[in-house]
């Protein structure tokens, strides 16, 4: 007895690859991938110029501040000169002792000018650099002087003296008495003098 098999199903259809389509999907991904190695090479390029401009002027900021740090300790390291602001010292001194003698000159009352005024213009034309004189007392009729002052160097002291008694209102006046006392680098003196009678002005 014979057999024989009969297939009744429809035969299986045979699959086709599309080679087409998986070598477009390659080439996008090999598309991508140099994208991505462009993008990260640009990238990188815009880092390292950064990095470089950074690097420059940190240096120039480091070079500014040794500057000025050299600046400042030239700065502290100089002084003034100690004549100049000496004389400095002294001529503000001895303006504000003319400005001081002017102004007791100005407060005389008219009456009272005659001879008290030229004993003040006397005590202006006399005191010298570095001496001021702080008071004096002049009795009515000129017989009897007391000054005070103070100089920042004692042989001003007898300077004054001599120059004030060249003046026309204290010609005759003989000073017995002078005492000095130094504080703080600075001399204070106290004078009396006497005026010989009949070399009154």
């Amino acid at each position: 007895m014979m057999k024989q098999r009969i297939n009744l199903l429809p035969p299986r259809p045979k699959v086709q690859r599309d080679w087409l389509l998986a070598k477009n999907v390659g080439a996008g991904l090999v598309a991508v991938v140099l994208c991505c190695a462009l993008m990260s090479g640009w990238l990188w390029y815009t880092l390292q110029n950064s990095n470089t401009a950074l690097a420059e002027l940190s240096g120039k900021a480091s070079e500014q501040q040794t500057h000025i740090e050299a600046l400042e300790t030239e700065l502290a390291a100089r002084k003034p000169d100690a004549s100049l602001v000496n004389d400095r010292n002294a001529l503000i001194q001895k303006i504000e002792s003319k400005r001081y003698l002017t102004t007791l000159l100005a407060l005389v009352q008219p009456g009272n000018q005659h001879g008290f005024s030229s004993a003040m213009r006397g005590f202006s034309q006399s005191v010298p650099e570095a001496l001021w004189l702080t008071e004096f007392t002049l009795d009515a009729t000129g017989g009897e002087l007391q000054l005070s002052g103070s100089s920042a160097q004692a042989d001003r002291v007898p300077v004054f003296l001599r120059q004030l008694v060249k003046q026309s209102a204290f010609h005759g006046v003989h000073f017995s008495e002078l005492s000095t006392e130094l504080s703080d680098n600075v001399y204070s003196f106290k004078t009396t003098g006497v005026q010989a009678v009949g070399s009154q002005p």
